[in-house]
């Protein structure tokens, strides 16, 4: 069962996520868009409203220079017309006319002495105030210069009037509302869709993945939706076989344990229950505690070499590395191993160099390498029979060969020579299987590499290359060979 997350609930499938991140995005564009819009038709009605009340200004000077006794009722009109408010101020800032209602209050609500002062200095001003706090509307302020007629002073003329298009900055809104409902609608619609047709395939694969957690290995995995979905559902099958294979490997490998573990504890079980019986002639009992040791001793190598290959193979094991001339090792390997190819009535030839050959190498790890091919060629040699062993130079690697006859060996058993619990042709119950297994771990720790060839008249010939040291090379790493 699937944990909730630390605050207590699930988290959204991904139909949901995709819902609710349309939603998001809608609302975020159009919230956008409205203050774009209402920025550009704040602007642009800004814009006109003050050119037009600064002509409309200029106007009323005109009017007032040419005309000023019939100039009241057309600017009384004009004012109306704006919905604002006109005040004429003399150069002293006392206020000579003014049109409009006094909605407006003063107009030093509106421009400061500084600013009349400017204007009658012949500058005009433009600008956009806000109303107040309370009222969001803002007003557009307008002062031009007027010279009156005859050589009295200048005077100012104050145009105070609303900016204007509210309405039509409420309808665009109301459209762009109506706008952004259809486009959610349209949106959670079609990812609501979207979702399910991604969600359904992908929900596939989880609960293939679940069965094959489970050990379902054989569950169908259908690739269906787009190409990343089907790439992960391939991805996904080949993992359901690899799984296979190791469930596979790991129970032959149980197996394996379990049936070399079985013959010698059942020899020691009898050898011992024989003993304690006490039935037995002394010369059999001897025997009998003969044959327990060498069980025990078998049980301990077992042991050994397993721990040995699980070591390797998950990369715990330490290689000390040193100079080590090869030929000394495999000699010393050799001479450990004659008593065991004198009782077999095998012998060994060697074809080695005169001079030492040098590689870099754990001397211990290096010796078990050679006493389990040796040994190897010695338990699979019919007796009479002669192992072949040459050591030569193949630069920048020494090539190390041994051969052994035998009985035929299918190619398909060839192939799995190095695999743990692996038998020859022979199936000889001398060995557990894991001597060329520990070869090959043991090999590749040191950056050689070693393959088995089975002849067609018969026995096995197991070539290992492994890497010397090179001028320049330092202690402790060892030169990656070339493939072989």
């Amino acid at each position: 069962m699937m944990k909730a997350r630390a605050n207590g609930r699930a988290p959204a499938d991904l139909r949901s996520q995709l819902v609710l991140g349309s939603v998001v995005v809608v609302l975020l564009t159009f919230s956008v868009l409205g203050v774009l819009l209402a920025a550009f038709f704040g602007h642009y009605f800004t814009d006109g409203r003050l050119t037009g009340l600064t002509y409309r200004a200029r106007s009323v000077g005109r009017l007032m220079r040419r005309a000023p006794a019939r100039a009241n009722p057309r600017i009384t009109t004009m004012v109306r017309d704006t919905g604002g408010h006109v005040w004429v101020v003399s150069a002293q800032g006392a206020v000579v006319r003014q049109f409009g209602h006094d909605g407006f209050g003063p107009y030093t609500r509106w421009v400061t002495s500084a600013q009349v002062q400017d204007i009658l200095a012949g500058h005009t001003r433009a600008r956009a105030v806000p109303y107040g706090q309370s009222h969001p509307q803002e007003e557009a302020v307008v002062g031009v210069p007027v010279a009156p007629a005859g050589a009295g002073p200048p005077l100012a003329v104050l145009w105070v009037a609303p900016v204007g298009g509210a309405a039509i900055l409420r309808a665009v809104a109301a459209r762009l509302a109506v706008v952004a409902t259809l486009g959610l609608l349209v949106a959670v619609l079609l990812f609501a869709w979207l979702g399910a047709r991604l969600a359904r395939p992908i929900r596939g694969l989880g609960h293939a993945a679940t069965r094959i957690a489970a050990g379902e290995f054989e569950v169908p995995v259908v690739a269906a939706g787009s190409s990343e979905v089907r790439s992960l559902a391939q991805s996904l099958r080949e993992m359901a076989l690899q799984l296979q294979e190791v469930d596979r490997h790991r129970r032959d490998f149980l197996a394996d344990v379990g049936h070399e573990l079985r013959t010698p504890l059942a020899a020691l079980r009898g050898a011992l229950e024989g003993i304690r019986a006490g039935t037995a002639p002394p010369a059999v009992r001897a025997r009998y505690v003969d044959l327990a040791v060498a069980e025990t001793a078998r049980l301990a190598r077992l042991v050994d070499d397993l721990l040995a290959l699980s070591r390797a193979q998950a990369g715990h094991l330490q290689l000390r590395l040193e100079d080590v001339d090869f030929k000394e090792v495999l000699l010393r390997v050799a001479l450990s191993l004659e008593p065991v190819a004198l009782a077999r009535d095998i012998s060994f030839s060697f074809d080695v160099p005169d001079a030492p050959v040098v590689v870099q190498a754990d001397p211990d790890r290096l010796s078990q390498v050679l006493w389990n091919l040796l040994d190897n060629a010695a338990r699979h040699t019919p007796p009479g029979g002669v192992a072949q062993v040459s050591v030569a130079a193949d630069p920048p690697a020494v090539l190390l060969r041994v051969s052994n006859p035998g009985a035929v060996i299918a190619g398909e058993a060839a192939a799995h020579l190095f695999e743990r619990f692996a038998r020859g042709a022979s199936g000889d119950a001398y060995g557990a299987g894991l001597g060329l297994a520990i070869v090959r771990t043991l090999v590749e720790l040191h950056h050689g590499l070693v393959q088995a060839d089975a002849p067609p008249e018969g026995g096995l010939c197991v070539t290992v290359r492994w890497p010397v040291k090179t001028a320049g090379q330092g202690a402790g790493a060892p030169h990656t060979p070339a493939s072989a």
